[in-house]
């Protein structure tokens, strides 16, 4: 896990334009630097720019299957911790993400400090 010295980073990337406000926005309040993305471009633009300590990926967007983009990230920076976020879990898909780089897995509807949570314990 890499944490930054002054304070931890995170990249949501989510096309759920709310969900992805109210998540980096939860982030911020907790002292967090939050960046996020709605898209593949973005996302990999985001983490080259800002090499976040922690970064979610939704599983399920329009322009990029999840899986796809945890793999071009974990490419990217192997250093930082992803996390997969997920309304349609199972066991399968969740073995894949690791498989693909993913180092956690989690089913929607979850809040910042959950998250939060679990990165700490990685």
């Amino acid at each position: 896990m890499k944490q930054s010295a002054i304070k931890p980073s995170v990249l949501v990337v989510d096309d759920d334009s709310a969900f992805r406000f109210r998540l980096s926005r939860a982030f911020l309040d907790r002292g967090w630097d939050a960046f996020s993305a709605e898209g593949r471009l973005e996302a990999l633009g985001q983490a080259h720019a800002n090499s976040p300590d922690l970064i979610l990926v939704d599983l399920r967007m329009p322009d990029v299957d999840g899986l796809d983009l945890v793999a071009e990230l974990r490419a990217l920076d192997d250093s930082c911790t992803i996390v997969v976020l997920t309304g349609y879990g199972s066991i399968p898909t969740a073995l894949l993400a690791v498989k693909r780089g993913a180092d956690h897995y989690l089913s929607k509807p979850i809040d910042a400090d959950e998250i939060i949570g679990v990165y700490r314990q990685l």
